[in-house]
């Protein structure tokens, strides 16, 4: 397994990453607590999870079960330290996490605590925000999304980007997180939190990755898509087609896309190397 540095954190990581969304709902715990042994096994040592998860669907009852299925991992096996933990603060319109409340430096510190105590860990290595206050073309709003509404002016935007920025850093300082990123984010917002203000420049050197939608070829996140080179380290979601493993498709297949997500169950945090094969006649 090769391991890289991740953005300018610091840490490193296995060249894979252990997603855990499904955890607690489409996959129950022995079997999560598995698939953490045989990624282990094969040398993953970077894991992903969220305050929100598992999803598919998310609901008001099972919002942090995923965190806490890792932190059961962590106690029963006191292997924490084995792993290079990432875990994210949920944006701004679920309804079922404070009641759709964004993200703010009034909400960091306390949703940090609530997900220490799930992960039964005193720190997180990467912590990310799920997705922006001013919303973003993830997460199916594509077409819905529309930048020029957003309900946030240009200052409006910067004022809490210092002041969320000023939140993280304190808990850098704390102990608590060691890193942070951004999830489902615009180059143009890499850009702000990049440039600007005592507490952008302060916490910047902290950026450790940017969680960036990746479909399968040709449709991939490429490196040199990189929003702000040289800044956070680009991690590619669904690289792998949401699971879907190398050789599981004929052939002569078209690559499947939208019903991959059917498949989470079996395979999600699979530990291995995926493609998917270029269709060609028979």
């Amino acid at each position: 397994m090769q391991m890289k540095p991740l953005g300018r954190s610091g840490l490193m990581v296995s060249e894979l990453c252990l997603g855990t969304m499904t955890y607690g709902n489409q996959t129950p715990p022995e079997e999560a607590h598995a698939q953490i042994d045989r990624a282990l096994d094969a040398g993953i040592t970077f894991m992903d999870c969220a305050e929100m998860y598992p999803v598919n669907p998310v609901r008001a009852e099972t919002v942090g079960r995923s965190e806490e299925i890792l932190g059961d991992w962590f106690a029963r096996t006191g292997r924490r330290n084995d792993w290079v933990l990432a875990t994210k603060h949920t944006g701004e319109g679920s309804a079922v996490v404070r009641d759709g409340a964004p993200i703010s430096a009034q909400t960091i510190r306390p949703t940090i605590e609530a997900s220490l105590k799930r992960l039964k860990t005193d720190h997180i290595d990467l912590y990310q925000f799920h997705w922006p206050n001013r919303g973003s073309f993830h997460f199916r709003k594509n077409w819905g999304y529309d930048p020029a509404a957003a309900l946030m002016d240009r200052a409006a935007i910067l004022a809490d980007i210092e002041d969320c920025l000023g939140a993280l850093q304190a808990e850098v300082e704390r102990g608590t997180i060691r890193a942070f990123g951004l999830s489902n984010e615009s180059a143009s917002g890499h850009r702000a939190v990049d440039r600007g203000g005592a507490a952008r420049r302060r916490a910047a050197g902290r950026l450790g990755a940017e969680r960036i939608f990746a479909a399968l070829p040709p449709r991939g996140y490429r490196p040199r898509r990189d929003p702000v080179p040289g800044r956070g380290g680009p991690l590619a979601l669904f690289a792998a087609g949401r699971g879907l493993p190398d050789r599981q498709v004929p052939v002569a297949a078209p690559c499947p896309r939208v019903r991959a997500w059917r498949s989470t169950r079996r395979w999600a945090g699979v530990a291995a190397r995926v493609s998917c094969p270029r269709s060609r006649p028979t």
